[in-house]
């Protein structure tokens, strides 16, 4: 005895099997789709510093936050005085939004006493340690250093080194720190 199976292609079983070989064509075919591809993620950067959109391009030594624009050669601390003393390389960093028509402006004092024993004093003007100009001082009292900056020494929204280089500091003893002029105020005007 011998069993035949035999399946016989009708329009009914073909009209069954037809929707069941299209959702496995879609399957098949929804497989071959390429991955995306995948990038690096961005570069981190460091959050913009509170102090650049603090932007004062001129120091007041009687101003509270001075000390934080203080680089070097310039006493700090609470002072309740509007001037401080300097040493031999007074230097300030400043913020600028832009470069253009700015002037270095450095009000300061060269003290009589000082002046009787280091005579006659020049004082060298630098931006971002570039020398702006040399100023020789002949005589002590109250004075104002004001001079245009060219636009290539600056550099925008960063921060920019202002110094006056004293040539000649004093000290009452070895033991006492340098000297060189009392600084009321030093930065950029436009």
């Amino acid at each position: 005895m011998q069993f035949r199976v035999g399946f016989r292609y009708t329009a009914i079983s073909v009209n069954r099997l037809a929707p069941v070989a299209l959702v496995a064509l879609a399957l098949a075919l929804a497989g071959c789709v390429s991955q995306p591809d995948f990038y690096a993620p961005p570069a981190q950067r460091k959050p913009l510093d509170e102090n650049l959109l603090r932007i004062e391009p001129m120091v007041e030594m009687s101003s509270p936050t001075a000390d934080q624009f203080i680089v070097k050669d310039i006493d700090k601390g609470a002072q309740k005085t509007p001037w401080r003393w300097t040493q031999k390389r007074p230097t300030v960093r400043v913020g600028l939004r832009s470069t253009s028509n700015y002037r270095f402006h450095v009000e300061f004092a060269i003290v009589d006493a000082t002046f009787k024993s280091t005579g006659p004093v020049t004082i060298s003007y630098y931006v971002n340690d570039q020398l702006l100009d040399t100023v020789k001082y002949d005589k002590p009292g109250r004075l104002t250093y004001d001079k245009p900056i060219p636009m290539h020494m600056l550099t925008p929204m960063s921060d920019n080194t202002l110094a006056a280089e004293v040539d000649k500091t004093w000290r009452e003893s070895k033991n006492d720190p340098e000297l060189g002029v009392i600084l009321v105020r030093i930065g950029l005007v436009q």
